[in-house]
């Protein structure tokens, strides 16, 4: 009774998780405050939620002005 159960078409955050971790499942849903009692910060992806996140929305508006977000060579570079 300590956190409120979620219900469908409420507002949540997430966290992508690293396998394997204690509650065995690669995403936490939460509303407010990730609950202490689990320990589950030290199993963040940090890297995959950064990517899914951030850089896969921004990525829809730089691809329509051409922009990239990883560095790619190509032979033009050499002149």
């Amino acid at each position: 009774k300590k956190y409120q159960p979620i219900f469908s078409g409420e507002k949540i955050k997430f966290l992508y998780l690293k396998l394997p971790n204690t509650i065995h499942e690669n995403v936490f849903a939460f509303q407010t405050v990730i609950p202490d009692e689990l320990d589950i910060r030290k199993y963040v992806d940090y890297e995959l939620q950064f990517n899914k996140s951030f850089l896969d929305p921004l990525k829809t508006i730089l691809d329509a002005i051409g922009w990239r977000t990883e560095k790619y060579v190509t032979l033009e570079d050499f002149f």
